[in-house]
């Protein structure tokens, strides 16, 4: 869950991830930087089956290498810093 507000707030999800890759941890990382709460809720949770297609794996080591990196070049960001980032790279324009 969510609030929906908060979610554009800190830039929605980022796009600079166009393959499977770190886009749910950063999410998350991206959160705590912000000063969002971020917390699992009691109870069970489900995964909804989906099919895997050409997106479900990486690539190449070179496609890896640069969705990680956006994974590091967020986690290093200064709350200053990643607020500027996701007003200049994340959020609907």
């Amino acid at each position: 869950m969510v609030n929906k507000q908060k979610y554009t707030e800190a830039g929605m999800e980022n796009e600079n991830f166009f393959a499977w890759g770190p886009e749910d941890q950063e999410r998350v990382k991206r959160w705590e930087i912000l000063g969002y709460k971020v917390r699992k809720l009691d109870g069970a949770m489900y995964h909804l089956y989906h099919p895997r297609g050409v997106d479900s794996g990486n690539h190449s080591i070179e496609s890896s290498i640069k969705l990680k990196q956006e994974f590091c070049r967020v986690c290093k960001m200064s709350k200053n810093e990643l607020k500027r980032y996701v007003d200049t790279h994340l959020s609907i324009k």
